[in-house]
Parts: C-alpha cells; structure tokens; sequence
C-alpha cells in the first residue's frame, strides 16, 4: 500500500485498473492498494511529479479487490465463530453501539475486510475520521 498526498479524484486519474484507493483519510490523503508492481509504477510516476508517496508497512492489498479470492473462507472462519454480547460496550461511532453481534455483523465484517473505507464513510458517516 502507499500513503498519497492527493484527493481521491485527482489520484484516481493515475491509479489505472490495477490498483484500488483502499482508503480517503483526509481530504488530500489516501491510501492506495493493490500488486507490488502496480504499486511501483505508481510510485515512480508520483515521484516524477514530486509528490512523496510512503509505502504503508501491510503484508496484504487491504481494502482492495486482491482479498476477493480468501472472502469465502474468511466468511467460513466467521460462521465458525460463537459471538456473544460484549462484556465492555463497544463504541462503533458516535451515538450508537454494539448492543448484540448476532444482529448480522457477520456479513459486515465480512464487507469490511475488502471494501474501500471511503465507501463505509459514505454509508455510515465520517464518525470523526474514526471508521
């Protein structure tokens, strides 16, 4: 992954098929997901532009399209899993709460694991930055 200093829009123009924006941070911050070598023509072309783009220390493409092929055993893992009410509340976001995990948060978490966070902030409002 790489941390770029851009917009979504304008990076999106660079990005090209193969890589995914897995995050919108901040208005002029993302995070960028996909092959090593996608990721190195990108990086090379944002350096051409003197734009620093830091890798992000992550071992896999998260929040990109790459987690596609493991989402069936992952969800398999998850229907594994015995969930029961937390102990400690859980804050999600602002004004709302984990109340039981057995409402369907199965699927959620499956979502999470490969959707771009700036869709969940779509769906479920900034939070304060926090998704």
């Amino acid at each position: 992954m790489l941390s770029v200093p851009l917009p979504a829009a304008e990076l999106e123009a660079l990005i090209g098929s193969d890589l995914d924006i897995a995050s919108v941070n901040a208005d002029g911050l993302c995070a960028v997901s996909g092959p090593s070598d996608a990721l190195d023509a990108l990086e090379r072309t944002l350096a051409a532009r003197d734009i620093e783009a830091p890798r992000v220390a992550i071992d896999i493409a998260a929040h990109s399209r790459m987690l596609d092929p493991i989402l069936p055993e992952f969800r398999a893992f998850l229907d594994r899993l015995d969930l029961a009410p937390p102990e400690i509340p859980l804050r999600l976001q602002p004004q709302r709460r984990l109340d039981h995990p057995r409402r369907g948060h199965r699927p959620r978490l499956l979502g999470r694991a490969a959707a771009p966070l700036r869709a969940l902030r779509r769906r479920h409002g900034d939070a304060g930055g926090a998704i």
